[in-house]
């Protein structure tokens, strides 16, 4: 029986988080990457040489006009994105795009309107999301009472030469900066684990902008709060040592990750704790503590896998958005995040940190 064929896949940057990418793709059986694109030929042939990618490409309009590629993976900068999905699109091109997934809501939606009218993939970069650990996430929220209070942090602390060099800290390419960077994960893990359900309103404080770009925020503090009184609270920043932890709070327990966003390996765990008490006039703390464990999940490997699968799957591109093997899950996924990103900055730059409604999706 002949083998399927590979996802042939062009990455449309030489940007390092596209080799963690390359690397990914490399260990499935159902992708392969075919081509490299950048501005320059020079710097395409050596990222290319680099990573054994058999062809490069001087521009990214090249690599799309190129029909023996199936698929993009996109890690431009943000304020890049709505030209260059677009485009990707209208070739015929399914496309895996970093995050944040555009600078506004409105702009995504008008990346997505031509995502679906040209009947291609859409799904943006986060890779948790496709760790087997997930999987196992429901069960532990029921564990613990489902979910009433979320914590998250994730941030690391740059230096002066991230400061002045790196393209998060440049606000003509990533808007967003901290918030889009990292929060962009701190707010769909608060999605997935309520359901993707939309927050009614969010406050956020600023803490840190650059002194020439006072809307970029570098260190950022956002409270989220739904209709049916779920709260959540995250941190995301530049300024501070690297940490990436959850802790969610149940009426029945709590469950705890220190590595939500790049999870562990081999093993990685969801630790959950029920029936907490202090006993023996509060002298003895008492528990019962259980751990979920995963071995051998890859995520990146994963997310590449469920791509393909998403592809190949000749399925109706208007799906249940509820359902992680349909397309339309992983728009709307992309769209809720996208809105309290809007939500966030609103609040901080034009509301004083005070709450602000999310608009809800229309």
């Amino acid at each position: 029986m002949a083998q399927p064929q590979k996802l042939r896949v062009g990455i449309m940057s030489t940007a390092n988080i596209a080799r963690k990418n390359i690397m990914a793709i490399s260990l499935t059986t159902c992708a392969e990457v075919v081509a490299v694109a950048s501005r320059s030929m020079e710097k395409a042939t050596v990222y290319a040489d680099e990573n054994n990618v058999a062809k490069a490409y001087g521009s990214y309009q090249e690599l799309l006009d190129d029909t023996a590629i199936d698929a993009v993976y996109i890690p431009l900068p943000t304020n890049m994105h709505r030209e260059w999905v677009v485009k990707a699109a209208e070739a015929g091109k399914h496309v895996l795009c970093e995050k944040p997934a555009a600078a506004s809501t409105s702009e995504l939606r008008e990346i997505l309107d031509v995502v679906k009218a040209n009947n291609v993939v859409w799904m943006d970069g986060v890779m948790f999301m496709h760790h087997a650990r997930m999987q196992q996430l429901p069960e532990a929220l029921e564990r613990i009472g489902g979910a009433r209070h979320i914590t998250s942090s994730f941030t690391f602390k740059g230096d002066a030469a991230f400061h002045a060099n790196d393209i998060r800290c440049k606000s003509e390419l990533e808007p967003l900066g901290c918030l889009g960077d990292l929060g962009w994960y701190n707010v769909r893990f608060c999605l997935a684990a309520l359901n993707f359900r939309l927050p009614s309103r969010v406050a956020a404080q600023c803490h840190l902008t650059p002194a020439d770009r006072p809307r970029q925020p570098l260190d950022m503090d956002v409270q989220m709060v739904w209709d049916q009184g779920e709260r959540a609270t995250f941190h995301c920043s530049f300024e501070h040592p690297f940490c990436q932890t959850v802790k969610v709070a149940g009426s029945k327990g709590h469950l705890d990750l220190d590595d939500f966003v790049q999870a562990r390996r081999p093993t990685a765990t969801l630790n959950i704790v029920t029936e907490a008490d202090c006993i023996d006039l509060q002298q003895t703390v008492v528990e019962s503590r259980h751990t979920l464990t995963t071995e051998g999940s890859i995520q990146e490997k994963g997310m590449w896998e469920r791509f393909t699968a998403l592809v190949t799957d000749d399925q109706d591109d208007n799906g249940d958005k509820t359902d992680p093997a349909q397309r339309a899950y992983w728009r709307e996924a992309s769209v809720l995040t996208q809105q309290v990103m809007d939500a966030c900055m609103h609040s901080a730059f034009d509301a004083g940190g005070a709450f602000v409604l999310v608009t809800p999706k229309v």
